[in-house]
């Protein structure tokens, strides 16, 4: 799943509106929509004091028409609106308001000053449709003042597509109590990048991807260095089984892994492997650790280092007596090879790393004491 930057986002909603042939408020109510199914379904609203909040753009146009949507259950809704000014309200947003005097059960309120802003019980449901992904600059004012009101308030918090406060991307400099702290993301369609920053996780909370039917035409021609791994690129990954086929149809993995008292890094690496589908594993791991990974992955293939504890050579030898001093021609058979987890990082391993990185000429996955030893050995990475 591709993860866009703001701009590009901006154009996918402009090519999803030009392309479907729908307005601006279509778009919005389908949101809505999609955002009551998921409230509905994991919330009971019935009793509950309700609060949104409404910022300036799109996202808080999302959120009245969410209201509009709430308050036709007749679920009592209290909107409140950040920008009250009728002055600065974009065609969908007036026709959006319109609506909402069908629903008594939404009452709205303006916000313009601190003076304006409602206290918050620790039992009620806010929906922050404060900011979306467009925030470039730190919150101020009366709209940093209802964030700050609603994170003392110990209040469920549901966000948006995004925390009011949060930029979409790269973290900057910001007053950390004008960021809304959630308690479920409500995310439109794909993942924002700012979500996979561990620094971010407290304003995040638990985050939903929610399809909203953005135009895809445009989502495959954007360009991104940004992606996840999710269950659809895993599925276009994996090779159907044939019913006749043979192990050694689905290619040969070679993993380098574990150290004396790291024998589960190595056992948990190994079974990774074969679950991901490759048809052979073979497994080098130092003598002491031979008969775990054996009885543990009885499915793999063992070589063993010369070494009782840790990985020092790349040469291998198998209890068969099978031994190669020449690294690069040992790797052959293999299609994949991978190195790192729990291999430690004392002076022989920093070296066994290297004389394989410089011999291996096979797609390579780097994990966990492999990035350790490359950060403190940078001259490493022309190798990589």
């Amino acid at each position: 799943m591709k993860i866009f930057s703001s701009d590009q986002i901006a154009l996918i909603d402009k090519a999803t509106i030009d392309n479907q042939h729908i307005n601006d408020y279509e778009l919005v109510v389908r949101v809505a929509r999609n955002l009551f199914r998921w409230i509905k379904s994991n919330f009971q609203l019935r009793n509950q004091k309700v609060k949104i909040f409404a910022g300036e753009g799109n996202n808080g146009n999302d959120a009245i028409a969410l209201a509009a949507l709430l308050g036709g259950k007749n679920i009592s809704i209290e909107l409140f609106l950040l920008s009250p000014d009728k002055k600065n309200w974009s065609p969908t947003r007036k026709q959006l308001i319109e609506e909402l005097y069908i629903f008594g059960s939404v009452r709205m309120k303006g916000v313009s000053s601190v003076e304006d802003i409602p206290s918050i019980g620790k039992d009620e449901i806010i929906i922050d449709g404060i900011f979306g992904t467009g925030i470039n600059r730190s919150v101020t004012g009366v709209f940093a003042e209802v964030i700050r009101t609603i994170n003392r308030s110990s209040a469920t918090v549901i966000s948006i597509d995004l925390p009011g406060g949060l930029p979409s991307e790269f973290a900057r400099e910001n007053d950390e109590s004008a960021v809304v702290r959630a308690n479920f993301t409500l995310t439109l369609e794909f993942p924002k990048l700012c979500l996979f920053f561990r620094e971010n996780h407290k304003y995040v909370g638990e985050w939903v991807v929610l399809p909203v039917g953005l135009d895809t035409t445009i989502m495959e021609e954007l360009d991104t260095p940004y992606n996840m791994i999710d269950q659809e690129v895993v599925g276009n990954i994996l090779k159907p089984r044939g019913k006749f086929s043979h192990k050694g149809d689905y290619g040969h993995g070679f993993l380098v892994a574990g150290s004396f008292g790291m024998g589960g890094a190595a056992v948990l690496a190994a079974k990774a492997a074969m679950r991901s589908g490759l048809g052979l594993l073979t497994v080098h791991v130092p003598q002491r650790l031979y008969h775990i990974m054996q009885v543990s992955v009885p499915e793999a293939i063992c070589t063993v280092d010369p070494s009782d504890n840790i990985f020092t050579a790349c040469h291998m030898e198998s209890e068969y007596g099978y031994r190669s001093d020449s690294y690069g021609n040992d790797l052959k058979r293999f299609r994949a090879v991978a190195v790192g987890p729990g291999i430690g990082k004392a002076p022989e391993t920093v070296e066994a790393l290297k004389a394989l990185l410089a011999g291996c000429d096979k797609p390579m996955v780097l994990d966990a004491d492999a990035i350790n030893i490359i950060s403190s050995h940078q001259e490493l990475l022309k190798l990589v």
